[in-house]
């Protein structure tokens, strides 16, 4: 990856979990490796990986079907450990399947202040062309991210000029 920043571009790293059965089979000391791993070496200065997608689709049932509580858990262990490991990084969660409001305050209220950036995953619609799709999905994604902003400003009020969403 040391190519990428030459690219113009900024890697991302998602830790996920160990022979592809289950996303979030991963432990403590592997997502700190990690960040060692892409903080030192060929990865040392600009190459440097800084930001950490903690899991990817935690509660879906191919991915470790994680409740939000236990996500929560993970990523509170994780995030320690990996500031620990590099107190300059950018740590990236809940990537959540799909948009729910609700859900979203949850993580906010047991780890937003362990990460810089939401994430949750929506996806367009297959039921429209491509173009009425972008137009719907545009408008739909703008109001779900003055949501999920308005809970980060008042669930983490300290930290909400600090956390983005993805």
């Amino acid at each position: 990856m040391p190519f990428v920043p030459a690219a113009g571009a900024e890697p991302i790293v998602v830790i996920g979990g160990k022979g592809g059965q289950n996303d979030m089979d991963f432990t403590v000391s592997d997502a700190a490796n990690l960040v060692v791993h892409y903080s030192s070496g060929a990865y040392a200065g600009a190459a440097a990986v800084k930001q950490y997608v903690i899991g990817n689709e935690p509660a879906n049932p191919g991915n470790g079907a994680m409740t939000m509580g236990q996500y929560c858990a993970r990523v509170n262990a994780v995030a320690e450990a990996m500031r620990q490991a590099n107190a300059d990084i950018k740590l990236i969660g809940p990537a959540w399947p799909y948009y729910d409001l609700e859900t979203l305050k949850q993580f906010l209220r047991c780890a937003g202040d362990k990460v810089d950036v939401i994430d949750y995953h929506a996806y367009g619609r297959s039921d429209m062309d491509i173009d009425q799709n972008i137009r719907s999905s545009a408008q739909l994604y703008e109001q779900q991210n003055k949501a999920v902003r308005a809970a980060i400003n008042e669930i983490v009020p300290q930290r909400a000029q600090q956390i983005a969403i993805q």
